[in-house]
């Protein structure tokens, strides 16, 4: 329920969109992002502090001393429990976040996944072409890519 409030507020809280923005900006981390598939189904989540889209992939900053493999591993287990295995990296996005094709285990791949961070409202997998409405535009591309080439 505080979550929801959170990104209610987030949403439509002018002061606070411009908070996390200027957070962001500041701040500046270069980012990582999976596209973690399996049984050909991809992982999308719906995040507290994102004022621009209601779905995108896993991810976040890369911290310092970190290089991106250590980083999305540690931000996927951080958001949902799961110790994921990079299959190879994407092409990097447009703003220079570096995108992986990750599998998944098979625990915690059904229904349910282990755990859930404060940042994430839900998190459902989706058919690579029965996405979402409100996908960012640069996680459609990475999932694209990363189903055209397997």
């Amino acid at each position: 329920m505080l979550k929801h409030l959170a990104a209610s507020l987030v949403r439509r809280v002018p002061l606070v969109r411009a908070m996390i923005r200027f957070g962001v900006a500041r701040w500046g981390k270069p980012g990582v992002a999976a596209v973690i598939v399996h049984d050909r189904r991809v992982l999308l989540f719906r995040h507290v502090f994102w004022t621009a889209a209601r779905w995108g992939l896993p991810g976040g900053g890369i911290e310092r001393g970190e290089d991106a493999e250590t980083a999305i591993r540690r931000e996927v287990r951080e958001e949902c429990g799961l110790e994921i295995e990079i299959v190879r990296r994407l092409e990097n996005s447009p703003t220079g976040a570096v995108h992986f094709l990750c599998a998944a285990p098979d625990r915690g791949t059904g229904q349910r996944l282990p755990h859930l961070s404060f940042e994430i409202l839900s998190a459902e997998w989706f058919a690579p072409d029965r996405l979402p409405h409100g996908v960012l535009p640069s996680h459609e591309r990475a999932i694209e890519a990363a189903f055209e080439q397997r």
